[in-house]
């Protein structure tokens, strides 16, 4: 008798084994089989113990239930990595645009492909203080776009009563970003165009993205002190 109960314990006990087993195949996109192994009937011992022997057979071809669960908690750590990375991005960028406010913004601040844009521009704070006039000069995707340059924009002063002025564009849906710099005549003459630099800001959402780049050339000066020059270039 006491060898029955044994028996039937060590059964009932490798029988909630073998279903652990199959939950954890459930998990892993193997419904169809852990449902063909639940459907068994384990009415005699042989069965039980043949079935048994297979799904634990099967577990170890997977690679074990461990590893399965190792391998699914990776998948879940690499998502969050991703998505934090994302986060990341996007606040540095938005701190990025923010801190130009006092020379030049956006609304919206997160420029979007295919849409209208306004740029607002403090010229008190530049060369152009003091002019009577601001244009507006700009293109797309670093000055390459298909389309070619915005026409000259004569600005209007901000309706915030402050000393903006502002301008607005609408977005090329092939756009990855927004170019641009600010002359006080519509033909040019005095320029800001941030030492060179050019005023560049990204766009978010648009069909086509931007080339990495590569450098192309590097120079080296040693006297009269040393200076590095690195030139990049598109893809």
């Amino acid at each position: 008798m006491l060898d029955m109960e044994c028996t039937e314990t060590r059964l009932r006990r490798e029988r909630d084994t073998l279903e652990k087993v199959c939950e954890e195949l459930e998990e892993r996109r193997m419904l169809q089989m852990a449902e063909m192994w639940r459907e068994e009937k384990y009415e005699e011992i042989n069965w039980f113990v043949d079935d048994l022997e297979k799904c634990l057979e099967m577990a170890k071809e997977v690679g074990g239930v461990e590893l399965m669960r190792t391998k699914l908690q990776d998948e879940r750590r690499m998502e969050k990595t991703a998505r934090l990375k994302a986060e990341t991005k996007e606040r540095t960028l938005k701190k990025f645009l923010l801190s130009q406010k006092d020379v030049v913004y956006t609304e919206p601040l997160e420029i979007q492909a295919g849409r209208s844009v306004t740029v607002f521009y403090r010229p008190s704070n530049t060369v152009l203080n003091g002019k009577p006039e601001v244009w507006f000069r700009g293109s797309f995707n670093r000055w390459t776009h298909r389309l070619g340059p915005l026409p000259p924009q004569k600005m209007e002063a901000a309706d915030d009563g402050s000393s903006h002025v502002k301008t607005s564009a609408k977005v090329p849906l092939d756009a990855y970003m927004m170019d641009f710099v600010f002359s006080e005549k519509e033909d040019g003459g005095v320029f800001d165009n941030r030492y060179g630099l050019d005023y560049h800001l990204p766009v978010v959402g648009g069909i086509a993205k931007e080339p990495p780049l590569h450098i192309v050339h590097i120079a080296v000066e040693m006297a009269p002190i040393a200076k590095v020059t690195v030139r990049l270039k598109p893809v």
